[in-house]
């Protein structure tokens, strides 16, 4: 793949990320150690829940960029599609009967259900089958082509792609209106794709112009804190204007940050081995967390700090292991993963 003028990033390096941050997702998950418990309801949010919502999963989409400007090529929309919403459909098959069978929801139709999966809005996916989760696959699978057709197209066209994504933004942090209502009923999340293009855009555009070096690493991180410190300021005092702009700096800050720090990361064993799996991992982490966390309710109302670190390192554990086991037997893989899960 060609890399990016001024940075490269290896194979170990970018597995190691994307490993720090699949176990941030799980960890802003787990509602144990994340939200405010009153018995056995969940009453409100920690800060380091809406801290971490404002940049973990985001990162992700970031990594695309990163690895390459080419236009689209002859394949792509099948790769793509095997890769992503493949596994979208079977996932969302297996929380539609999970949410009937042990939640006990009802069935909403299959016409309810077809919308859903087709817009893929974390609002209609809760609605229909009980989990919003799934929404990363279609939403991952919109902005790679998005990508695809932006680097493929003349610079007015370019313009007009970045233009849409910033009037959301504009109207989204006037408060007019929530990114996810904007989405509600656009197919295959673009909403979200378009949302995160001028994000995605402006981080290549910093990485393509930063220095890599000891100095620019500690004013890149100390960015990334001074930002965070303003965030808890703002939730603290609930200022509410401008809040959603966190959003869009939040995930570029910290994408740099691990950027940066990307060497070091590397040198993990732990998290290459986390990011290699991390498709997986994420597709498999609610469903194993929230079994675990009906059993923990059953003991403990509510549940305390060290049930949630508990629960966190067994969510990562199972997951791990279901991620090992569907990826390695040669049955599994080919069912769930015609791509191989890579």
């Amino acid at each position: 793949m060609q890399q990016i003028d001024h940075i490269s990033i290896s194979k170990e390096a970018s597995n190691a990320i994307k490993g720090l941050l699949i176990v941030l997702v799980v960890l802003g998950h787990n509602s144990i150690l994340c939200r405010v418990w009153d018995r056995c309801m969940s009453t409100g949010a920690l800060f380091h829940w809406q801290w971490l919502y404002t940049f973990h999963v985001y990162c992700f989409f970031l990594l695309p960029f990163i690895y390459n400007k080419n236009p689209y090529r002859k394949g792509n929309f099948r790769k793509y599609a095997l890769r992503l919403l493949y596994p979208y459909m079977w996932i969302c098959a297996v929380c539609t009967m999970l949410s009937m069978a042990v939640l006990g929801n009802l069935f909403k139709g299959w016409e309810n259900l077809l919308y859903a999966v087709v817009f893929g809005s974390d609002r209609l996916l809760v609605e229909n089958m009980g989990f919003n989760f799934p929404w990363f696959l279609p939403a991952m699978f919109s902005l790679l082509l998005l990508k695809d057709f932006y680097y493929s197209s003349q610079k007015y066209v370019r313009y007009i792609l970045l233009g849409i994504g910033l009037t959301m933004w504009a109207i989204v942090v006037s408060d007019s209106v929530k990114f996810s209502t904007l989405g509600t009923y656009v197919p295959f999340a673009l909403v979200p794709a378009f949302r995160l293009l001028p994000v995605c855009l402006l981080t290549v555009w910093l990485v393509e112009r930063l220095q890599y070096n000891f100095m620019a690493r500690g004013v890149t991180a100390l960015v990334f804190v001074l930002l965070s410190v303003l965030l808890w300021v703002f939730e603290h005092y609930g200022i509410c204007t401008g809040r959603m702009a966190f959003y869009f700096v939040m995930p570029v800050a910290a994408f740099l940050t691990l950027l940066q720090f990307r060497d070091w990361l590397a040198k993990s064993r732990l998290l290459a081995a986390l990011g290699k799996m991390s498709l997986q991992i994420y597709l498999y982490h609610v469903i194993v967390f929230n079994g675990l966390l009906l059993i923990v309710k059953h003991f403990h109302c509510p549940p305390t700090s060290t049930d949630g670190i508990i629960v966190l390192i067994l969510t990562l554990a199972v997951s791990c292991l279901g991620a090992w086991l569907t990826t390695r037997i040669p049955l599994l893989r080919k069912l769930l993963y015609p791509r191989g899960g890579k």
